[in-house]
């Protein structure tokens, strides 16, 4: 279950530079390693001699425990090798079967209370990956079925020292540096299938991965990490969904945290089931004016994400400045969000009466030039890069910006950085040359640069976090990339190794440890100019920036020196 608020904490500092990030979505082949209960990364419920395929017979109490015999698989990517906690709750006539990459030991049996360990083992024998990992339920019954599954890590099941804590270490690491967490991906927004807040998941879901991950989750993560949420709300949402949404978010998010809310995601992107379905709406809606589709269905988004504020506003009350409205724009084209809010201002409803900001998505790397007449290589992507950001970017940054202000609205990001991955148009091969290419750090730097200049400051969201070719990481193991040094660069103080926001004796320690050796060229292991090495220039960074040294770990300091 979700911790309570770190009251007793120190809210870590708010990173000078206001960057934050977009998790990636929990499915069962993500590399991020954020869960301390695995169950929560396995699939959905299928059927139970074949796991991978979906069983359309089979039905699920209103926690989604399966009513019949059934399977569940994973890959368990990067979760480490050792003896979890198989528990849960059920007859003793209902087998537990663990298959592929796991091994379940004896059974110990307290009334309906079961436990067993299972040792995890990854094929890869030099690391923590290969398999797929199956867990089977035989004799299940819908008069008394299995429940409460889960498989702790090790040191995290109930009554073990770890107990309670729902992330994985070093995932709440990778994510406290960023000012802001944008959780689009963790609750499904796209194409989304909930409007009943029943229908929603619960922490009592084993399966995290169906419907997106439960709000209270969402909610313990930012508590953790102590920093503000982003919520984007189901565009099928019913006002009573939105009510006891807001009432959550208002009774257990931590106060000294604001709270974005966005109705939906990209509802101008005729590629979701959002888009067409407001657009139905809107077609419906006798009181939208527009004459063309696009222009109905932004109206329509309009009065919808203003009821939704409306909502949020009443239920916070006197707390309303808690809660940051965000209207969803479209990055290159200002028709989208100008059509919608000035349907509102034609109705006597001030746009900054429900919201704070105006959000778009400035990518690089999806509106590419012509490609030379021998085809793209990475001196041309990144010429061609480079040039668009100097260019387009900054006119239609400087453009969305003017629209905000006619609205008394800040201008920030909803999503943002390279979009060579999602380019077709570019070899596979060359767009993971080009996210590993030393000039996509210096890209990234020229973005935020060109950011910053055009649109006021305001808050960016990267996009995403780890994993695929969109992730700032592609790996919850990975020391860096360019990506994630370049935003490092811009976040963080020079000389923090560590990513906690301050430079101590222990980033002393970690470049220490690197210190003119080869293969260390990222910033968690002491490369603080990006150069491709740790050396005498990375010290000097690292000395000028740190204080509170005893004299013994001075002496150390000035031996490395000199």
């Amino acid at each position: 279950m979700p911790l309570p608020p770190p009251a007793a904490i120190i809210q870590p500092a708010v990173p000078a530079n206001p960057i934050g990030c977009n998790l990636d979505g929990n499915v069962d082949w993500a590399t991020a390693h954020i869960w301390t209960d695995a169950t929560h990364a396995f699939r959905t419920w299928g059927m139970y001699t074949k796991p991978q395929d979906p069983d359309p017979a089979l039905s699920f109490d209103k926690n989604g425990n399966p009513l019949g015999d059934a399977g569940v698989l994973s890959y368990l990517v990067n979760y480490p090798n050792g003896t979890y906690k198989l528990t849960w709750s059920g007859p003793a006539d209902a087998q537990i079967v663990v298959g592929g990459i796991g091994r379940l030991g004896p059974v110990q049996r307290n009334g309906k209370a079961n436990s067993a360990d299972m040792v995890l083992r990854h094929e890869d024998p030099n690391g923590i990956t290969g398999g797929i990992i199956v867990i089977q339920i035989k004799g299940q019954r819908a008069a008394d079925p299995v429940h409460d599954l889960h498989l702790y890590a090790p040191g995290f099941a109930p009554g073990q020292p770890r107990a309670g804590q729902n992330f994985n270490d070093d995932f709440l690491r990778r994510v406290r540096p960023f000012a802001c967490i944008r959780f689009m991906d963790w609750v499904g927004t796209n194409n989304s299938t909930v409007a009943r807040w029943e229908d929603r998941t619960t922490p009592a879901f084993t399966i995290q991965t169906t419907h997106g991950i439960a709000w209270e989750y969402i909610i313990d993560c930012a508590n953790q990490v102590q920093r503000d949420a982003w919520i984007n709300i189901p565009d099928q949402a019913t006002d009573d969904y939105v009510q006891h949404l807001a009432r959550l978010t208002h009774d257990t998010l931590d106060p000294r945290l604001k709270l974005r809310v966005e109705y939906s995601n990209e509802v101008w992107n005729a590629m979701f089931h959002q888009f067409h379905r407001t657009l139905a709406v809107a077609k419906a809606n006798s009181a939208i004016t527009s004459r063309d589709d696009f222009g109905r269905t932004a109206q329509q988004y309009a009065i919808r994400a203003a009821q939704v504020m409306s909502i949020f506003q009443s239920v916070y009350g006197p707390d309303a400045d808690r809660v940051i409205g965000v209207y969803g724009g479209q990055n290159s084209n200002a028709y989208w969000s100008d059509t919608g809010l000035n349907y509102l201002k034609s109705h006597n409803q001030a746009p900054s009466q429900f919201f704070k900001e105006l959000a778009i998505a400035p990518y690089v790397g999806n509106d590419l030039g012509k490609p030379p007449s021998g085809g793209w290589t990475l001196d041309a992507l990144f010429a061609d890069c480079e040039q668009f950001t100097a260019g387009p970017l900054a006119a239609w940054v400087r453009d969305a910006k003017k629209s905000a202000d006619s609205y008394n609205l800040r201008l920030v990001t909803y999503e943002g950085g390279q979009h060579l991955t999602g380019n077709p148009t570019v070899p596979a091969p060359l767009r993971v040359a080009a996210n590993d290419d030393p000039r996509m750090f210096t890209l990234y730097h020229h973005m935020h640069d060109v950011w910053r200049a055009n649109s006021g400051g305001g808050l960016y969201q990267a996009f995403s976090h780890i994993g695929g070719g969109w992730g700032l990481l592609e790996d919850i193991n990975s020391p860096g990339s360019r990506k994630w040094d370049a935003i490092m660069d811009l976040l963080l103080p020079p000389g923090d190794i560590t990513l906690d926001g301050k430079v101590t004796w222990d980033d002393f320690q970690i470049l220490q440890q690197h210190y003119n050796k080869p293969g260390m060229w990222w910033r968690e292991q002491g490369d603080l100019n990006g150069d491709n090495k740790v050396d005498q220039r990375d010290l000097d960074i690292l000395i000028a920036n740190l204080k509170d040294l005893t004299p013994d770990q001075k002496k150390r300091v000035d031996a490395l020196r000199h």
